[in-house]
């Protein structure tokens, strides 16, 4: 449903001019307390943001500005730009940018206020209906509805994936459920509208299975509680969860590392040679020329060359044999160069598990490397209590894939993971071999 913006008198006016478009000027402050009255009732006492009821505590009641005001001023006290946000909400979005990129430069005046739902990164409160974007998994856990944009960059501005909301959320359900037991024990009236013409024995049972499915729900919200109110178990999610890609850790990835970096000699020497094939346009022209006149047809000069076994060991031979008609320049450097790659079948069989995983390690590398080298985040780990580890695995394990909602939770999921590996990587190493994927990668692409 699409709210309206307060519309002014001419007095509103007059106080906005007088005050210099100034927010906390004295001749402000009776326009400031209308505003917070209309958007009260306007908004039916919730946040826009989170749409929590702002008298269940989950912050007390701002106006926020949908486009900053320190830096468009013009725009303070523009009725469309302003709406009713928790401390929380209008915390987190602070002076973060809503304007699309293109508006962000602009110079504005009071009647220059962008008008159209493409103008603004995030929903809107009086352009966009905020259900066309955002949803709620298990009642609790923000989701971007359909892909939406808008959506997604509105639960990341205003952090709607913070524990605390989902806490609060949870907590309110708990009571809900609660009066619906109440009302099932006692034959409410909400309940024997559901029983007309029923006999005692099916109103019985029917009562009985809605009191089971009302004491289940209440299971998994009580044991969200008590996983959002531990202050140490969502510390360490908010850590966590600043680490890109630490969602997509899992221990498979983290063996296809292990055995590669211990090969890590093999696979510099191998994308070294290539990547002098790449860059020296003689080399190439004579290895694919070769490879041509030989019937091996699928190389084509406008591709990366990444050897087979047989083919390696083919332009192996023929360069050590002068089959090769190589640039008298580069030929001693490739000699050497080739030389040096293992020409053995198992070898290639670990360069090619390699290339197939280069994606995966890139991500998984990355990761593991951002975390490895911060050193606050390692120190923070040292000190945390032995105990919390396993506490933390056997409170995600009972939510089951509820984790997968909410980020904070799916990253403290994959803490035991980290925790168990995160102090046998040698940062210079993993450093290096990220290097060598960056440039697999680049192979790969042209390939």
């Amino acid at each position: 449903m699409y709210k309206q913006p307060l519309k002014y008198t001419l007095t509103d006016y007059k106080q906005i001019i007088n005050s210099n478009h100034d927010w906390e000027h004295k001749r402000s402050k009776d326009l400031v307390k209308k505003l917070r009255c209309y958007l009260n009732t306007e908004f039916e006492g919730k946040c826009f943001y989170c749409q929590t009821d702002l008298n269940q505590g989950n912050a007390a009641f701002e106006i926020d500005h949908i486009v900053h005001k320190s830096k468009y001023k013009w725009f303070t006290f523009r009725p469309e730009n302003l709406t009713l946000s928790c401390r929380l909400c209008n915390t987190s979005k602070s002076q973060k940018e809503t304007l699309n990129i293109d508006l962000q430069s602009k110079k504005y005046k009071f009647v220059d206020y962008p008008q159209h739902p493409y103008d603004f990164e995030i929903i809107h409160a009086y352009i966009d209906n905020y259900e066309d974007h955002i949803e709620l998994e298990e009642g609790i856990f923000y989701k971007a509805k359909s892909e939406s944009d808008k959506g997604r960059k509105t639960i990341e501005v205003c952090s709607l994936h913070r524990l605390k909301l989902a806490e609060d959320k949870a907590k309110a359900m708990l009571i809900e459920i609660k009066t619906r037991k109440q009302e099932a024990l006692g034959f409410g009236e909400s309940f024997t509208s559901l029983f007309d013409g029923g006999s005692h024995e099916q109103i019985d049972n029917l009562i009985r299975k809605r009191i089971e499915e009302l004491s289940d729900e209440s299971i998994f919200l009580k044991r969200l509680i008590h996983v959002t109110n531990n202050a140490r178990i969502s510390d360490l999610g908010k850590k966590l969860s600043k680490f890109e890609g630490v969602t997509l850790l899992n221990q498979r990835n983290l063996k296809c590392l292990d055995y590669l970096l211990k090969h890590f000699d093999l696979i510099e020497s191998y994308i070294e040679l290539l990547y002098t094939i790449e860059n020296s346009k003689s080399i190439k022209k004579s290895i694919l020329s070769y490879l041509q006149s030989n019937g091996v047809l699928q190389y084509k000069f406008s591709n990366s060359i990444i050897f087979d076994y047989e083919i390696f060991n083919l332009v192996k031979q023929a360069t050590n044999n002068s089959g090769i008609n190589f640039d008298k320049r580069v030929r001693d450097k490739f000699i050497t160069q080739i030389n040096a790659v293992s020409s053995s079948k198992v070898d290639f069989l670990k360069l090619d598990y390699f290339f197939q995983n280069t994606s995966i390690l890139l991500n998984t590398c990355k990761t593991m490397k951002k975390i490895s080298s911060n050193s606050s985040f390692i120190e923070y780990l040292g000190n945390l209590n032995p105990d919390l580890v396993p506490e933390i695995q056997r409170s995600l394990d009972l939510l089951g894939g509820a984790v997968s909602y909410n980020p904070l939770l799916h990253s403290l999921s994959k803490f035991s993971l980290i925790h168990r590996n995160i102090y046998k990587y040698n940062i210079d190493l993993l450093n290096n071999f990220y290097k060598l994927l960056t440039q697999a990668s680049r192979l790969l692409e042209a390939k």
